[in-house]
């Protein structure tokens, strides 16, 4: 199957999901409710999340720093944030940004094996944390038969998220993924796996600093989800707290199933269910995934105008001039 009738299929899916979640949506109730939105609030709301994105900067640097790289300072990881999500606009999956970071991360490490080893553990202790987050959700809300079922799941996923961390931590994964490649015939992957768990092994000399990334990691994911839960407040939505923490994980989650463009159709079919199991209606849940859709779309203009300023072109081959 090659790539241009994967994302014709992807594409396909993705109508097809918005036509799904348009139907449920009152489209009279929809314009309402836009039209009692206040702008300046709107934009504090944004102007905050922009400000917890720079928490996810600094927990990139971290990891970045954590593996000798000083040629990158806070202000680069920021932009490479907001770059890489005026890219994830195009790019097939949600985590389609994290190869725009890699890439401009090794061009100023010049070692791709630490840009991508720094990359995938921030964003595997990314996936516990929003795991764990919505796991104690479950423990924080009120009973109710249909969110229960919730917990069980959660569980399992971190059970799992948090087994293959170990496993691939441990000093017997490079010989069993050798063995693995080797025996298939795979020697320039099995090199290229080789270097990456390499690399990726020297985080574990340093617990203090994977302890800190996952600090990071939760502030970062608990300021997300507030923003989301002042933009309900914006629009009408008036649920406890503790249901956006087991809801936007889930979200989140779902949204990197790689079945359409860049999660969309998926993110708002998820945001009306689940919200719906609470008592919100398809369309303020919708608006709500706009809005977020919204935030994000804000960031990847800031980055696309960034990324244009320096390199005089929308590109980012061209390279920072101080590199």
């Amino acid at each position: 199957m090659n790539s241009t009738f994967k994302g014709v299929l992807k594409l396909l899916f993705t109508v097809i999901l918005l036509i799904v979640v348009l139907y449920k949506v009152n489209l009279g109730t929809l314009k309402a409710v836009i039209l009692t939105i206040n702008i300046y609030y709107l934009t504090a709301i944004i102007g905050l999340s922009l400000l917890v994105f720079l928490t996810a900067a600094i927990r990139s640097l971290t990891f970045i720093r954590g593996m000798g790289v000083k040629s990158i300072n806070l202000i680069d990881a920021y932009k490479y944030y907001l770059v890489a999500a005026f890219y994830n606009q195009f790019l097939p999956t949600t985590m389609g940004g994290d190869v725009v970071r890699i890439y401009m991360i090794q061009k100023k490490s010049a070692d791709v094996f630490q840009a991508s080893s720094s990359v995938v553990t921030e964003r595997l202790i990314g996936l516990v944390t929003i795991i764990f987050i919505s796991f104690i959700a479950t423990f924080l809300i009120p009973y109710n038969p249909d969110l229960i079922i919730f917990r069980h799941m959660l569980m399992v996923l971190l059970l799992l998220a948090a087994g293959f961390i170990i496993i691939i931590f441990l000093p017997a994964a490079l010989t069993f993924f050798n063995r693995v490649f080797m025996t298939i015939g795979f020697k320039k992957v099995n090199h290229f796996v080789q270097q990456f768990i390499t690399a990726l092994h020297d985080y574990r000399e340093k617990p203090g600093l994977l302890i800190w990334g996952f600090v990071l990691t939760m502030v970062y994911d608990l300021g997300d989800i507030t923003v989301v839960y002042l933009l309900g407040l914006l629009i009408g939505i008036e649920i406890a707290f503790c249901y956006y923490l087991l809801f936007i994980p889930l979200v989140h989650i779902v949204s990197i199933i790689p079945i359409s463009l860049n999660g969309v159709g998926l993110r708002e079919n998820t945001m009306v269910y689940l919200f719906g199991l609470v008592g919100v209606s398809s369309s303020l849940a919708f608006l709500l995934s706009i809005l977020i859709y919204l935030d994000r779309l804000i960031k990847a203009i800031i980055g696309a105008l960034w990324i244009t300023a320096e390199n005089g072109k929308l590109t980012i081959i061209k390279g920072d001039k101080n590199a």
